[in-house]
């Protein structure tokens, strides 16, 4: 734990995690306090998907980076916490798109939801139970849940959007673009991640591999994703909400 508050190859990519877990538990909270009157089950689900975004994924990220070192037992333990807070931070999220891209039917609400949860159980087979699995497979695997999970609302959403649906279903255009905004972000962030482009650039500077590291800069702009698609985009969808019509009235 002392090392924490040492300068060494981990520091910065523990710190881009635990801080904004903080600062988000606090937006949170806030957030939550001021649409006190949205429907019980919005502010559950919302609640949810905020709790394990913003709060659970950066914490057990955080940790994982701290701690995987302590022993080979720790290593495994810590980096499938990892993966585990990722995968329920996706799962959460998309719970909340699905909602409200569905508000109007209970039936596609259910349908979704059970289709999600189906590749997300192929997912967690196929990375933590499958020892024949080839990394491409956990991969694709993974890759097929996420796809899936935010680009079925999303693109639901569109069509009701730029279609010809009720009025009462067509949200915000500012909903819409912090929703892109997040997904564009997520993808700026593989590109920064897999290039490895700052580390090439920065060598062969000394400090290279502690400082602005292609890790560090993924941690932030997924982050950054995160509270663009969650609180930005939320916050406008539940504001919005009230005012158009009553689904079930």
């Amino acid at each position: 734990w002392a090392s924490l508050f040492r300068l060494h190859n981990e520091t910065l990519n523990v710190w881009t995690e635990l801080l904004p877990a903080a600062v988000f538990a606090g937006w949170a909270a806030e957030m939550l306090h001021a649409h006190a009157a949205a429907p019980l089950h919005d502010r559950y689900i919302v609640g949810a998907g905020l709790v394990c975004a913003n709060v659970l994924r950066p914490l057990c990220s955080g940790l994982a980076h701290l701690l995987h070192c302590t022993s080979a037992t720790g290593y495994i333990a810590w980096w499938s916490c990892d993966y585990i807070s990722i995968s329920l931070a996706i799962l959460t999220t998309a719970s909340v798109y699905g909602r409200f891209a569905f508000y109007c039917s209970t039936q596609l609400q259910v349908l979704f939801f059970a289709s999600t949860l189906g590749l997300l159980s192929t997912s967690l087979v196929a990375v933590l139970v499958s020892g024949d699995s080839s990394p491409v497979l956990r991969n694709m695997a993974f890759l097929l849940f996420c796809v899936f999970s935010n680009g079925v609302p999303f693109i639901y959403e569109l069509s009701l959007q730029y279609g010809h649906g009720p009025v009462h279903v067509a949200v915000p255009s500012p909903y819409i673009w912090y929703w892109s905004a997040s997904m564009g972000t997520f993808v700026l962030g593989l590109l920064v991640k897999g290039s490895g482009l700052p580390e090439r650039a920065l060598q062969p500077a000394p400090l290279a591999d502690l400082l602005f590291t292609s890790h560090q800069l993924w941690h932030c702009l997924v982050n950054l994703a995160f509270a663009l698609g969650t609180f930005r985009a939320w916050d406008v969808y539940l504001s919005w909400r009230p005012e158009c019509i009553d689904p079930d009235s």
